[in-house]
């Protein structure tokens, strides 16, 4: 097996534009698309520890920004695309990080 883990940054940059397409158009089947390319991405790179920036970038999914002027009504769509993209990779980081801790 090829080491495939070198194509992940393009694939994660692939699916940023993805999320920041996503929440300011309409993108047919976005959500399963950003899944599917984060499942790739947390299968890419199951040798790196991605499981605490995974879980960053739900959490920033996750808050309000609508309160914050300005920035907030174009961050919080983006971010909320972006934990999309985020959710894979934190299930895929921890069960590799749960079978780690039990071999």
């Amino acid at each position: 097996m090829g080491n495939y883990s070198k194509y992940s940054p393009w694939v994660l940059i692939i699916g940023l534009l993805v999320a920041i397409s996503a929440a300011f158009t309409k993108v047919p089947y976005a959500g399963l698309i950003l899944v599917a390319i984060g499942a790739v991405i947390g299968l890419l790179n199951l040798k790196k520890d991605l499981l605490k920036p995974a879980l960053a970038l739900l959490v920033l999914g996750l808050l309000d920004f609508s309160k914050v002027e300005l920035i907030g009504t174009f961050a919080e769509p983006i971010l909320n695309s972006a934990a999309l993209l985020a959710a894979p990779i934190a299930l895929l980081a921890s069960l590799k990080s749960l079978y780690s801790s039990l071999k």
